[in-house]
């Protein structure tokens, strides 16, 4: 006959057996149950992702569309301010050569130099990025690769791939003069291609100082003469590089 002793032990086993089945049930339960509630979660996120991925597609084409047509918008006004000039091909074609640049979560802008697509473009907007992206003037994007960069000049040299891009040529730098009339392009992210004019008020050894009652112009954007060939790049507001000391850093890239 079993002792009082061995039937408190069998007692407590068959309660602690009791109580580990409904601990462990309890835990299934709330396995399941966090599963299929991370498992809606998740759902809820996808399908969160996929609207804003639709939403940003649709602001976005806004955006290609938007920028597309303000561009024609300012062909159509050349054309008409120059009537028969035999310079109006080229006149199309340096406000074509703009672009905007986007390199993970920064904006910036720059402007073709060459027919296979070489941008110039400021350091600080592309350095460190894997991913960059250039909105080019026909409302199209393209993906774009870093040729070199001049951090002491905050310029880069990245690339598109194109042929018979519309681009900018360069021009000499080295007869500026102060009171100089001359052209300042950008293209900023988002809004309409800037041409505005300006005066060379200061010449400096490295840069030179310019003025523009409408608007200062953003680095990474060029100065044109009168016959629209480069004479500088802004490097800051009212600054700008000479296109001369750009020139032969460009030796055996394009």
């Amino acid at each position: 006959m079993a002792s009082k002793k061995e039937n408190i032990i069998s007692i407590g086993i068959h309660l602690f057996i009791i109580i580990f089945i409904i601990f462990s049930f309890t835990l299934i339960k709330d396995y399941i149950t966090t599963k299929n509630q991370l498992k809606d979660m998740d759902n809820r996120l996808n399908e969160f992702i996929e609207v804003q991925k639709d939403n940003n597609k649709i602001i976005g084409d806004m955006l290609v569309n938007t920028n597309y047509y303000l561009g024609r918008m300012i062909v159509k006004d050349m054309e008409e301010d120059n009537g028969n000039n035999k310079n109006t091909d080229e006149n199309i074609s340096y406000i074509s050569s703009m672009v905007s640049i986007y390199a993970g979560d920064r904006l910036g802008s720059g402007f073709i130099i060459s027919p296979y697509g070489h941008i110039i473009t400021t350091n600080d907007s592309i350095s460190d990025q894997d991913r960059i992206e250039v909105d080019l003037f026909d409302g199209s994007f393209s993906m774009a690769r870093i040729v070199n960069t001049f951090q002491y000049r905050n310029l880069a040299i990245i690339r598109v791939v194109g042929k018979k891009l519309p681009y900018l040529r360069f021009g000499d730098s080295s007869g500026l003069k102060e009171g100089q009339i001359i052209s300042i392009l950008n293209h900023p992210v988002g809004y309409l291609i800037t041409n505005n004019t300006g005066v060379i008020t200061n010449l400096n050894s490295t840069y030179f100082e310019f003025s523009s009652p409408a608007n200062n112009g953003r680095k990474g954007g060029p100065i044109l003469d009168e016959n629209n060939r480069i004479i500088g790049i802004i490097s800051g507001n009212n600054t700008a590089f000479y296109s001369n000391d750009i020139i032969p850093l460009l030796s055996g890239i394009i």
